[in-house]
């Protein structure tokens, strides 16, 4: 089997999530493949209340927030990047299981 060039795990922002992440950094170590932490985020439901569209400047502060949610959880569980490891950290919208399916069948390597 090829070693994988890239290694995908998704990032949900929860203690519970660091060893995943650790984990996945060491196999990226391993293969010398690029870690690529997701963090997918998704309009709180709220927000479509009474059939209305949130606003583009509201959409960019949700983003916003997972972006500092991502950055947050990278700095707990590794400080700053490790050496040896590249990494490519990927906020995208939507459900956490159609982005890293996405992910992985557009690359195809490890989730």
């Amino acid at each position: 089997m090829p070693h994988p060039s890239r290694i995908i795990v998704g990032v949900s922002g929860s203690a519970r999530g660091l060893p995943a992440l650790r984990w996945a950094a060491d196999q990226a170590r391993a293969y010398r493949a690029e870690l690529c932490p997701v963090h997918a985020w998704f309009p709180p439901f709220a927000a479509w209340g009474g059939y209305q569209f949130p606003s583009e400047n509201q959409c960019r502060e949700w983003e916003d927030a997972a972006r500092r949610r991502l950055s947050d959880t990278l700095e707990l569980a590794f400080g700053r990047c490790p050496p040896g490891l590249r990494m490519r950290p990927v906020v995208a919208e939507g459900t956490a299981g159609k982005i890293l399916e996405i992910g992985r069948a557009s690359c195809r390597e490890r989730v």
